[in-house]
């Protein structure tokens, strides 16, 4: 849990904001509304964090508690630095890593899994962990690596843009996990990662008018070939998917399967194709960027409906890079969570 507080709830990244939710206070005074924090501590002997209001008083948190309650953590290139972890042995055998690791999937939305054999089949023991691998047209897993026939773009050695995967599946996967095997030597390999709801955020911030659009206009995703099986895959998406409050819930976002074809009277076209280029231009912006070259024997698990993935271009005559890939549904997670609260009597 302490590990967790300090990922998720460094006091730099605290929202100054008062709501009547949070009205633990120590003394008789009420948080009144323009209220703001002015200090934000961590007690590590008491598990808490601490807040002390503009307004008079002090709330306490329980680690658990936020936990369990806390607003997604938003996160860009500064991630880097402090990315959130987790040991691939103790994943198998302790229930409170493998909760803390659905907990940082939930939260962050990027995880890095360490000390993984370079043996293909590693991700079947995570997911029969959590539930079970979600099959698609590409199989319960897949090979990422260049192919003399590929079936898709991942399986060259070419650049890959920003996107997320499957958008043409109405259930698209929920969390994608790419485990490295090999990884190529010299330039190039490198994966580009993405905070989405980060992105769509500034969007509406910066540039509202487009945000209306990429959240109102569907567009047609699909992609046919022959992989597990022979496919034709459709489906109609919004690019950012908001709740019924406004709130970013999922992003589908992806120019390989994305279609040609807009159901758009003619006067809308040119506005929606300025809204996807505003959001493409925040998304490569370096700020929002997280750029991680994985070594052999670790592994990338991400939101597939909120973290954009992408790879850098990488030479053949590097060696072989090998990747193997397979998603989770956030029902399975979800439910999974559940259990493992239960099990480990950990409190709301």
């Amino acid at each position: 849990v302490a590990n967790i507080s300090r990922a998720v709830l460094s006091p730099q990244r605290v929202q100054a904001r008062a709501t009547r939710r949070f009205s633990v206070l120590s003394g008789s005074r009420q948080v009144e509304e323009g209220t703001t924090m002015e200090k934000v501590s961590l007690n590590e002997a008491a598990r808490m964090v601490l807040v002390e209001w503009s307004g008079g008083g002090v709330s306490r948190f329980p680690y658990v508690w936020l936990r369990d309650n806390c607003q997604t953590q938003l996160w860009g290139a500064e991630l880097a630095h402090n990315l959130p972890t987790a040991d691939f042995p103790a994943l198998l055998t302790d229930d409170h890593a493998l909760y803390n690791f659905l907990f940082l999937l939930d939260a962050v939305g990027l995880v890095l899994v360490q000390n993984i054999p370079c043996d293909v089949g590693q991700l079947e023991k995570i997911a029969n962990r959590v539930a079970f691998l979600k099959l698609t047209n590409y199989g319960r897993e897949f090979v990422v690596m260049n192919k003399a026939h590929p079936s898709n773009l991942a399986y060259t050695s070419a650049e890959l843009g920003l996107h997320t995967d499957l958008p043409q599946y109405y259930y698209t996967p929920g969390v994608q996990m790419l485990h490295c095997i090999e990884q190529a030597e010299g330039e190039g390999g490198d994966n580009i990662l993405v905070d989405g709801f980060n992105a769509a955020y500034q969007l509406k911030e910066e540039n509202p008018e487009a945000f209306r659009l990429l959240t109102t206009v569907k567009v047609n995703y699909w992609d046919i070939g022959m992989d597990y099986h022979r496919f034709f895959q459709r489906a109609r998406q919004h690019i950012i998917s908001i709740t019924d409050h406004g709130e970013v819930q999922s992003i589908n976002y992806n120019d390989q399967t994305r279609d040609s074809v807009l159901d758009l009277p003619a006067d809308q076209v040119q506005p929606f194709y300025d809204a996807l280029k505003a959001y493409h231009i925040i998304m490569y912006l370096p700020k929002n960027c997280v750029r991680i070259k994985m070594e052999a024997g670790e592994m990338i698990a991400f939101n597939n409906t909120r973290t954009l993935h992408g790879r850098l271009g990488y030479s053949l005559t590097g060696g072989t890079r090998h990747l193997q890939g397979g998603y989770l549904d956030w029902d399975e997670i979800y439910s999974r969570m559940r259990v493992l609260k239960s099990d480990l009597g950990i409190q709301d």
